[in-house]
């Protein structure tokens, strides 16, 4: 007996069970899928950058196709061990940059969170950094963060901790590409 019979008999689903059954049964019957589009007017998803084809799909079934609002980073994406796709989030930010028709591309770059010197550091790291390979984006003026919080005055001190912080930064992420092998000397 196929093991997806004993768990029908047993009632007993995994998770990912329960979202290909959602997905055949919004895909077989129009009227479901009609049902619950009607019930949402906004289908909103943060982490997109985390999203996965299941997911994906069973968004694509539940929208109404101009009711989806999308909130994600993809220098964030952080669960490819759980199947999440960067690259779903990365087609769509490519399609809406390029055809406003496609959906409103809302740029949200200012951080209001860190001081000017940090930013600029993690700028400066990211631009050599991430490229269409490694991040899956250039690092360019669309995805810089810019300094939003102009109350934020820098602390001399701080900024020299900063600076090692961005340092000791960059050479753990220069080790993990392999561009470098640092030795420290003391």
């Amino acid at each position: 007996m196929p093991i997806e019979s004993v768990n029908v008999k047993k009632n007993a689903f995994e998770f990912a069970d329960i979202s290909h059954y959602t997905i055949e049964i919004l895909e077989n019957f129009p009227q479901v899928r009609k049902e619950y589009q009607g019930r949402f007017h906004e289908v909103m998803v943060d982490e997109y950058q985390d999203t996965n084809h299941i997911q994906e799909r069973m968004l694509e079934l539940l929208s109404n196709g101009y009711n989806r609002f999308m909130v994600g980073d993809i220098k964030q994406s952080i669960y490819r061990f759980r199947q999440a796709d960067p690259q779903i989030f990365n087609e769509k930010f490519h399609s809406f940059a390029q055809d406003s028709e496609e959906g409103q591309l809302i740029l949200l770059k200012e951080n209001f969170r860190s001081s000017s010197e940090v930013l600029n550091a993690t700028n400066d790291v990211f631009k050599h950094l991430m490229d269409e390979e490694v991040g899956e984006i250039s690092y360019d003026g669309m995805h810089q963060l810019v300094f939003g919080n102009t109350d934020l005055h820098p602390d001399p001190e701080k900024k020299r901790q900063k600076s090692f912080y961005m340092i000791r930064m960059l050479m753990v992420i220069l080790r993990k590409r392999k561009r470098m092998s640092f030795r420290p000397t003391n």
